[in-house]
């Protein structure tokens, strides 16, 4: 635990490893991006549900680095069963001729809608004890694994040629707010002391607003990128 700036000094090999680890990981994802649409919500969550497992056994092997409470299992753990219903109720949907773009809009607003519901209900006082609020806030973000089978299959979906640059766009524009959000978050904890405003308020905007945007917007039609022939 880094309970000073100095103490930085004597951990900068690790985290020089964490930098690398975490660079080198973006770096496989695009490879295996080429899949049939009847499969593609199994596959991909199949290689996703492989990061859900390995933070299980991370924290059942005392290898978390901020030494985690356990209950941190929890989510990823239910991760794991709900990503397979999710793929598996997906590609059966579109298998049975539902459009693609409407699959991935339910699958991508229940990954989004769930988890801000949960947290509303965490942040409001119903008198639930702690194992209660554990288990709500466990549920949504198990639940917001249905991206696996909305927006992480639309990048295929749109141009399998291409799906991979799709994807790397998608996910360097996304670890903006991430890091953006650390700081905010730190800041509106300070000045509200409270986590409900500083976290919960401004996830639960965005997950709201990211589920208007992606209704409105999203579409798995098929885009052709090449240059045409002049």
């Amino acid at each position: 635990k880094f309970s000073k700036l100095e103490s930085w000094s004597g951990h900068w090999p690790q985290l020089w490893f964490l930098f690398l680890l975490g660079l080198c990981q973006d770096l496989y994802f695009p490879g295996f991006w080429s899949i049939p649409i009847e499969e593609r919500s199994r596959a991909v969550a199949f290689v996703f549900g492989g990061l859900s497992v390995g933070s299980v056994l991370g924290e059942e092997l005392n290898l978390d680095l901020a030494e985690a409470a356990w209950v941190s299992v929890l989510p990823p753990l239910a991760s794991v069963v709900v990503t397979s219903i999710a793929s598996q109720l997906a590609d059966s949907l579109i298998s049975k001729g539902v459009e693609t773009t409407v699959v991935r809009k339910i699958c991508q607003t229940i990954a989004f809608v769930s988890p801000a519901t949960c947290m509303i209900l965490s942040s409001v006082d119903l008198g639930l004890s702690p194992w209660e609020v554990v288990s709500i806030l466990t549920g949504g973000l198990a639940l917001s694994s249905f991206a696996l089978s909305g927006l992480y299959c639309t990048h295929q979906d749109m141009s399998p040629e291409y799906a991979s640059v799709l994807l790397g766009i998608t996910n360097t524009v996304g670890a903006i707010p991430g890091i953006i959000g650390v700081a905010l978050t730190g800041y509106l904890l300070d000045t509200t002391h409270s986590w409900a405003m500083s976290l919960f308020a401004p996830s639960i905007f965005f997950y709201l607003t990211g589920t208007i945007v992606w209704l409105a917007l999203a579409s798995s039609k098929p885009q052709t990128f090449s240059k045409t022939d002049q």
